[in-house]
């Protein structure tokens, strides 16, 4: 039965497991790996997860919690120099803390020959300073940048890089063995990485360009503010080829 409502999915690419009770029912990849090859997709194939990522950036600050290394109502001013005050830790795990959007900033302003990490973000936030968008607590908006900026205070309240301590606080202990936070190089290196595409309706608004996986998501939504998906499509057609059209 499912293979056969996935099979009329002619967009669908991905890897489906359906499991009840501890015991697999159902596990198939469908699809491709790479659309321009035309290389099938496999069950063992690794995915960019993207923000889906955001839970282990959200686990380690739990953990530092429990360690009593950090309060959820911290202020974070006390981990980190920004230039945005009244924002707790608890805001930016929530998507309740007023941030602008690091991204916006980065487009503007930054080389894009480079790969910014945090620091560099941090840097930009204080340059720039654009102002929040709300009072913190006062609303819900999801915002990535509130998620950079827990990822640089979970190294300064536990003293260790982050990228290590996903990889020794989770993914070793849950035997999580293709599961890593990887560079541009170590994922173009990577044999099974499965490349992302866009689907056809998409395509229809860019012309068949070749675009890099930024917010993609955002398309399919309604503008979250005036001419936000103007900046998306401008960014799209900025940045070089990364992601696939059908």
């Amino acid at each position: 039965m499912i293979s056969n409502i996935l099979s009329q999915e002619k967009d669908f690419s991905g890897v489906v497991l359906y499991a009840e009770n501890g015991k697999t029912k159902f596990l198939k990849a469908i699809g491709f790996r790479n659309y321009n090859t035309r290389q099938p997709l496999q069950t063992t194939d690794i995915f960019e997860l993207a923000s889906v990522s955001k839970q282990f950036t959200s686990m380690n600050i739990m953990m530092l919690q429990e360690e009593g290394k950090l309060q959820y109502d911290d202020p974070v001013d006390k981990y980190l120099d920004i230039p945005y005050k009244g924002i707790t830790i608890r805001q930016l795990l929530t998507h309740t803390s007023g941030l602008p959007d690091y991204q916006a900033i980065m487009d503007v302003h930054w080389d894009k020959s480079k790969v910014a990490g945090n620091k560099e973000i941090l840097e930009y936030l204080n340059l720039y300073a654009p102002p929040k968008n709300f009072e913190p607590g006062t609303k819900y908006e999801y915002n990535n940048t509130g998620y950079v900026l827990l990822a640089s205070i979970a190294e300064k309240a536990s003293g260790k890089d982050f990228i290590v301590m996903c990889r020794s606080r989770i993914f070793t202990p849950l035997d999580m063995q293709s599961t890593d936070i990887r560079t541009l190089e170590k994922k173009a290196s990577t044999e099974n990485f499965a490349l992302g595409h866009i689907c056809q309706r998409i395509r229809k608004i860019f012309k068949g360009r070749f675009l890099s996986v930024f917010r993609l998501y955002h398309l399919a939504w309604k503008p979250e503010r005036p001419g936000q998906d103007q900046f998306y499509r401008r960014r799209f057609a900025e940045m070089g080829p990364g992601l696939i059209f059908r």
